[in-house]
């Protein structure tokens, strides 16, 4: 999420398990939405893309590993 506009361009999207909290794994979704604008000036986000993936605990790394990559997104303007 950005509060000022984005850069244009394409942008990755991954997900890093810092800490599996002693659980087994984890299961989580990534949306995507974009800001549309409304006739009488107010916006709605629209979800443009769903990807939902699960990690595991051997995956967590305290943020120091390789992070799953998810989707690419291309912000054009």
């Amino acid at each position: 999420m950005w509060n000022e506009p984005a850069i244009a361009g394409k942008w990755a999207i991954y997900a890093n398990l810092f800490d599996a909290c002693g659980k087994p794994s984890v299961s989580f979704e990534l949306t995507i939405y974009f800001r549309r604008q409304n006739a009488d000036g107010t916006f709605d986000l629209v979800p443009v893309q769903r990807v939902g993936s699960q990690l595991v605990r051997a995956q967590a790394n305290g943020g120091a590993g390789s992070p799953l990559f998810l989707s690419e997104v291309d912000i054009q303007f």
